[in-house]
């Protein structure tokens, strides 16, 4: 599996997960009546986009911070479940000025670089 792959993988399927999560609660926030009370008192609109857009993303933010904390410790197949891949994407290594160290180029980036270069004159 490429790194594009993994990295995509592990972005979309803790981001499904959360939705999936954050909308639940926001429906069980909505049908708990002590939760409405505590909602009303803080003025926040349990229906509203945008609390269930702040469920969600503190949801995502959670289940993936967890999940990487476990992730050395759980089987790959349950890896996969929640985060996607249990292939880690790797990066390019950065410098100690913050450049990223590109160490590999394809056939296609090699010509433009060449190409630029021939621009310039150098």
């Amino acid at each position: 599996m490429s790194d594009l792959v993994a990295s995509w993988l592990r972005t979309v399927v803790p981001t499904v997960w959360s939705a999936v999560i954050g909308t639940v609660l926001a429906w069980l926030a909505v049908h708990a009546g002590w939760v409405l009370d505590v909602l009303e008192l803080l003025n926040i609109d349990p229906t509203s986009t945008a609390f269930t857009t702040g469920v969600v993303t503190l949801v995502l933010a959670a289940w993936y911070l967890g999940w990487r904390k476990l992730e050395p410790y759980i089987p790959d197949w349950l890896t996969r479940l929640v985060l996607g891949s249990a292939k880690m994407p790797t990066y390019a290594p950065v410098s100690s000025d913050g450049v990223h160290t590109i160490t590999q180029l394809t056939p296609a980036e090699r010509r433009l670089i060449e190409d630029v270069r021939a621009t310039e004159g150098r």
